[in-house]
């Protein structure tokens, strides 16, 4: 046996390995298709429960909690510890960690929770959503009831009880106002539907009167009312008869009568206030007026109302208590809506075309000195408004000076109707002239205008020689009341430095109201121009020099300077004269005697700038009393032996000399050369 059990051991060892790889394998395959993926094997909360077992097939869960849980956890765990979770709190994506709780505050309503779980070796994840709601809070429960109720006069019936909410109360005659207190840890307010009330306290009427207690609670809708039933007992007998009632506008209807107590009263719409005057037949009594005290004969000032009109209550009471209404209801009737004019006129001018109601654009033309108007206009119906320009002006009144600047001016009349919607508009265009501002004349004295002066040409030009330093301007206006200014100087005629080169020299015309035009000259005054200065000899070599004849001739020089023609070495003025206006000079001369020799005429003069000038002449005189050299540009030698008296040396003394001298230093030099020898010797 023994041998046989060793003999099969080996083969069932390994059938039953097998048998045991078979069911292992059917297991896996089994959890396999339960579920291909990473799955949670629980999912929990730490408060209240799901509405629905966990399903780790993933899914929702659904779950309630009470509106005192304001946070909770859940908690996650995992299928396989392999698996990572991650988690969604209701406000961010937290890490969590398998059966470990994570935290969530909740917030009224719907809560989203949810909880993933992965798998790292397949990168595949499975999502687990919770949906928590918080319910809402509870209503408050409010009682809006009263913890006591009381009157001051009378007694409540039944008596009070915070359940009832009905009561009545009986009072005299002589009783006119009861006050009710009443205390609740809500709002309390007292009203009567009928009758003025001030806090609790309320007027009586004779006969039944509401009062309303009404409690509201904190929220401002929950409200209990309590009504209260004051029957005041009717009034003793007495007259309480107006004996008269009058009304400042209007007619009252029907005609007075004591017994009558209700009356209309039609006024005309401008009609805002008016007064009612009422006598009371016996003196004793006193009367009210809309619960305003009214004195026996006195008239009272009542408003009026327009939509719906005015009420007015005239209350008559005796002594005992005993009273009487009389009312009054005044309506206003519709107001006018005539906005039309009858007339329409200016102070000043001409209305084009004539006025007539329906035009609605005029023009008018006045004079330039006219700086303002005003207008009259006259309404059709008086309730109207009339407004010039914005300004209110009563119908056939002149308006306010209405201010005219040169050209257009448009003038407004409005015409409102007592309607005050009804309105029509005229516009008056006046235009005021614009002034003369024309020169009558403009001149200059020193130089002259170009172009000629005509009154509308407003620039000039004018041109003046270097020796001209001013300009007198000199201008009238077309208007004899006009400013004339020279150049911001206001004068008829004025001298105006000028210095040279250009310069503006304005005119200016204006008119009395500082309208004004510009007249502009533009002076142009030369630079100096250097002077030329000219001799013109009539005489050559070989003339006779005394009497000999020559010109001077000289422009561009100083008026009223004065020149001089010299002869000269020894000077011998020839002329002395005046530069006339001109700036230029001629002159005829003849040569005076003069000695042998060299000489030169000098012409001497001031330039325009003021400068000092001249001109020379050379030529010489022979021993002869003829003419020897003669230039223009330069000295000329004397080359004859002898010198003249006036000239400076000649050229043969200057020859002689120079010989002298040489025979002198020879001798010298021989003088000096004997000693010399002697000396070696």
């Amino acid at each position: 046996m023994a041998r046989v059990i060793a003999r099969i051991r080996r083969p069932l060892a390994l059938l039953l390995t097998a048998l045991l790889a078979t069911s292992l394998s059917s297991v896996a395959v089994s959890a396999a298709q339960a579920a291909s993926g990473p799955t949670l094997s629980q999912l929990t909360i730490s408060t209240g429960s799901f509405d629905a077992p966990f399903d780790p097939a993933g899914g929702s869960s659904t779950a309630t909690v009470p509106y005192t849980v304001t946070s909770l956890s859940f908690t996650a765990t995992a299928s396989d510890p392999s698996y990572t979770i991650t988690a969604w709190d209701g406000n961010s994506t937290v890490p969590a960690t398998s059966g470990v709780p994570i935290p969530a505050t909740l917030r009224l309503g719907t809560n989203i929770l949810i909880a993933t779980v992965t798998d790292p070796a397949t990168s595949t994840s499975l999502q687990y959503t919770l949906i928590i709601t918080r319910s809402a809070p509870p209503a408050p429960a409010y009682d809006p009831r009263l913890s006591s109720l009381g009157v001051s006069e009378g007694a409540l019936s039944p008596a009070f009880d915070a359940a009832t909410t009905s009561y009545s109360v009986a009072v005299p005659y002589t009783t006119t106002s009861v006050t009710l207190t009443a205390t609740s840890t809500d709002t309390v307010t007292f009203t009567n539907p009928s009758r003025p009330m001030t806090a609790g306290t309320t007027s009586l009427q004779v006969g039944g009167n509401l009062v309303q207690v009404t409690v509201t609670a904190v929220d401002g809708t929950t409200a209990l009312t309590y009504d209260v039933f004051i029957v005041r007992a009717d009034p003793p007998t007495a007259d309480v008869d107006l004996d008269a009632l009058q009304v400042s506008a209007g007619t009252l209807v029907p005609a007075f009568d004591p017994a009558v107590t209700s009356y209309t009263v039609s006024v005309p719409y401008a009609v805002r206030s008016m007064q009612i005057t009422a006598s009371p037949s016996d003196a004793a009594n006193a009367m009210v007026i809309n619960n305003e005290p009214m004195a026996d004969g006195v008239p009272s000032t009542v408003t009026v109302n327009y939509n719906g009109g005015s009420g007015y209550a005239i209350r008559v009471a005796a002594p005992n208590q005993v009273e009487k209404i009389y009312t009054v209801h005044i309506t206003r009737e519709a107001p006018s809506t005539d906005a039309d004019l009858t007339s329409l006129s200016l102070s000043e001018g001409t209305l084009s075309p004539a006025f007539d109601n329906a035009e609605t654009a005029y023009t008018a033309q006045v004079p330039y000195l006219t700086t303002s108007v005003t207008v009259t206009g006259v309404l059709a119906d008086q309730t109207a408004i009339l407004r010039i320009n914005n300004v209110d002006t009563a119908s056939g009144s002149a308006s306010s000076a209405i201010p005219l600047v040169v050209g257009a001016n448009a003038i407004v009349v409005a015409a409102t109707a007592e309607d005050g919607v009804t309105v029509t508009t005229r516009t008056i265009t006046v235009t005021r002239e614009a002034p003369d501002l024309d020169l009558a004349s403009l001149a200059v004295v020193g130089g002259t205008l170009a172009p000629a002066f005509d009154a509308a040409t407003t620039s000039y030009a004018v041109s003046l020689p270097y020796t001209t330093s001013s300009l007198d301007v000199s201008a009238a206006a077309v208007e004899s009341a006009w400013t004339v200014t020279i150049d911001g100087v206001v004068s008829a005629s004025r001298t105006i430095p000028v210095a040279v080169g250009t310069q503006n020299i304005t005119v200016r015309v204006t008119a009395v109201h500082g309208e004004f035009r510009d007249y502009t000259i533009t002076v142009t005054r030369a630079a100096a121009v250097a002077p030329s200065l000219a001799f013109t000899l009539g005489f050559g070599a070989g003339d006779q020099a005394t009497g000999a004849p020559f010109d001077v001739t000289g422009d561009h020089l100083l008026p009223g300077s004065t020149f001089t023609v010299t002869a000269h070495s020894s000077p011998i003025v020839l002329v002395t004269g005046l530069v006339g206006t001109t700036g230029t000079v001629s002159w005829h001369g003849a040569l005076p005697a003069l000695d042998a020799g060299a000489h030169r005429l000098v012409f001497e003069g001031t330039a325009e700038d003021g400068t000092a000038v001249s001109r020379t002449a050379w030529f010489t005189v022979l021993r002869s009393g003829k003419i020897g050299a003669v230039s223009l540009t330069g000295p000329v030698a004397y080359s004859e032996a002898a010198l003249a008296a006036t000239g400076s040396q000649g050229t043969a003394d200057l020859t002689v000399g120079a010989l002298l001298a040489l025979m002198l230093g020879g001798a010298l030099l021989a003088r000096s050369a004997v000693r010399a020898r002697r000396a070696r010797a």
